[in-house]
């Protein structure tokens, strides 16, 4: 663990600009206080330093007012030039003593910000060793940002809506990491009960309460030397935070039914889909507790706004079932207008469906009731839309809770009774059956 952790360190990322425009080149920054994407046109002169009218403004002190000039003109690689600034300009750790070149891949480092090259139109996809495809630009300046924050110590807090792949993004960070040759471990708080949150985290003893039959250690210990990976973490609740923020600043775990303490050396990544600053509005998320898991921050765009890489993903996902089907030009339109509401998860399951059903060439009729043009030609109608929409909400919080009816009720923010009624209205689920998840055993 490392010792206290200031919050002014948070680092996002903004993925504001168009990355449609083939005749531009993008410039990922990263710095202590945050992270942006900065277009790159062709023939451009940009600047780079701390002048407010810079192209690439740097909020770094070790930075000149106009530290260093990049233009990039359709090549492979971008020409930088130093002025003559006062720290100098770094491209892969070497000093710059005259004009010099950032390729892809190459890190120019100024001050404490790092400026990362991405080149427009990549010819195939970019599938890292965690296996995450980033053919849109925007994922690919995800992953560079990933892999720099990579090399801290801090804990990172990933965000994102439900299926955008924060479980992948975790992984990629671990394997860039040099916590690599640790272990992985991830626990989804979402899907335990709150009685059994505390033994998953830090362990019991034996005998600390009924059916513990014998001493176990936790998903902390489990983690020691590698990195441990709390997913949904804000639902845990308001008790087990109080002892994962003892953790957290301690770097000691103790088993419930014990007074020992175990030193740990974990770095933990938290992944939420909630607001948590919202939640610590509500009352329902510690505050001191969010200082310290966002540290360092990426939040995951979702599906809808990285259309680039939405076929990439279904032809990968065709593959791994065994299928060597293509897709039809006009599911292909379908496909990259959809909003995906369920993001990855989502695309994968029409993809399942049109693989299992569909022939060589899947048209727009494999993908029917997953795509929003489709269902509005079969339906005629706004109310029938707005009800494939809630439908395919719903099915998207079951698959992130994993069937448990009362997390995915307080996801979509409405009662068990309330989710209970909606899917014997879309016919997802019979009463009966619904009932029997009823954790109280209520009929």
């Amino acid at each position: 663990m490392t010792g206290p952790i200031q919050r002014e360190a948070r680092t996002t990322i903004d993925f504001g600009p168009s990355l449609r425009d083939r005749d531009t080149a993008f410039v990922v920054v990263v710095e202590s206080t945050g992270s942006k994407l900065v277009e790159l046109p062709r023939g451009v002169e940009l600047s780079v330093g701390r002048s407010r009218s810079s192209g690439i403004f740097l909020d770094d002190a070790a930075a000149s007012r106009l530290h260093a000039l990049l233009v990039w003109r359709g090549g492979g690689d971008a020409r930088v030039i130093d002025p003559g600034s006062r720290n100098g300009t770094f491209i892969d750790g070497r000093r710059l003593d005259g004009p010099g070149t950032l390729g892809p891949g190459m890190h120019m480092t100024i001050g404490g910000a790092t400026l990362t090259l991405l080149l427009p139109a990549p010819k195939t996809a970019t599938i890292p060793p965690s296996g995450i495809v980033a053919e849109d630009l925007r994922s690919q300046a995800l992953l560079v940002a990933a892999r720099r924050l990579a090399q801290t110590r801090l804990s990172i807090l990933l965000l994102g809506e439900t299926g955008v792949g924060k479980e992948l993004i975790a992984n990629h960070i671990h394997e860039c990491s040099a916590r690599a040759s640790g272990p992985l471990v991830g626990l989804n708080c979402g899907a335990i009960s709150e009685s059994l949150a505390e033994s998953c985290l830090f362990g019991h003893e034996r005998g600390a309460f009924t059916g513990a039959d014998k001493a176990r250690e936790g998903m902390f210990e489990s983690a020691d030397g590698g990195t441990l990976l709390l997913d949904e973490v804000g639902e845990l609740s308001l008790r087990s935070q109080a002892r994962l923020l003892r953790t957290l600043e301690n770097g000691t775990v103790v088993r419930v039914g014990s007074t020992k303490e175990r030193a740990v050396d974990v770095r933990v990544i938290a992944a939420t889909h909630r607001d948590l600053d919202a939640r610590v509005r509500e009352g329902a998320f510690r505050a001191d507790l969010l200082y310290r898991l966002d540290v360092l921050r990426l939040e995951i765009p979702p599906l809808r706004e990285r259309p680039d890489d939405i076929l990439p993903l279904a032809q990968r996902m065709l593959s791994e079932l065994g299928r060597h089907c293509q897709i039809g030009e006009d599911a292909q339109r379908l496909l990259r207008a959809h909003p995906w509401p369920g993001n990855v998860r989502q695309l994968r399951n029409a993809v399942a469906r049109a693989a299992t059903l569909g022939g060589e060439v899947l048209g727009v009729a494999d993908f029917r009731g997953f795509t929003a043009a489709q269902r509005a030609d079969a339906a005629g109608s706004l109310e029938h839309v707005v009800d494939n929409v809630e439908r395919d909400t719903i099915v998207a919080a079951l698959e992130a809770c994993d069937g448990n009816q009362t997390h995915a009720a307080s996801r979509l923010g409405i009662t068990r009774r309330a989710l209970i009624y909606r899917m014997e209205k879309h016919g997802l689920k019979p009463a009966a059956r619904a009932r029997s998840h009823d954790p109280r055993g209520k009929k």
